[in-house]
């Protein structure tokens, strides 16, 4: 049985997390940014997806992890190909990283607020 979680932390603004099932692995995928992949589950990013949010945390076992779904994301890889650009949305590259979000798709997700074009890392608002 899953369970899911919604906590809030002051700070940074308001932030919003979920404990979600997961296959993933902390030694793999903490911090990763995620999509949803069936009920109360986060998997890994697919072209195209919309972008849930970070994996923060995973419980012992790592059966669940805490997902950060409001607030202020950082170290996001992006697709090195396309440089995004302050205030763009984001979307799935596939590849475990984000590129711009395509206009009028129901995909795009959050706000890029800094792009760190050594590191090809985001800082995103969602």
């Amino acid at each position: 049985m899953s369970t899911r979680t919604v906590g809030y932390l002051g700070g940074e603004g308001a932030a919003a997390y979920l404990t979600l099932t997961t296959a993933l692995t902390e030694s793999s995928n903490l911090r990763d940014v995620v999509k949803m992949t069936a009920n109360n589950t986060a998997g890994t990013l697919t072209d195209g997806a919309t972008v849930l949010g970070q994996i923060v945390a995973f419980s012992p076992d790592e059966s669940q992890c805490t997902v950060k779904v409001k607030g202020i994301l950082t170290n996001i890889p992006y697709n090195a190909g396309t440089l995004p650009a302050i205030g763009d949305p984001i979307q799935g590259q596939g590849d475990n990283s984000v590129d711009i979000g395509v206009a009028g798709s129901i995909a795009p997700r959050g706000t890029v607020i800094a792009v760190d074009t050594s590191a090809v890392t985001l800082t995103v608002l969602l």
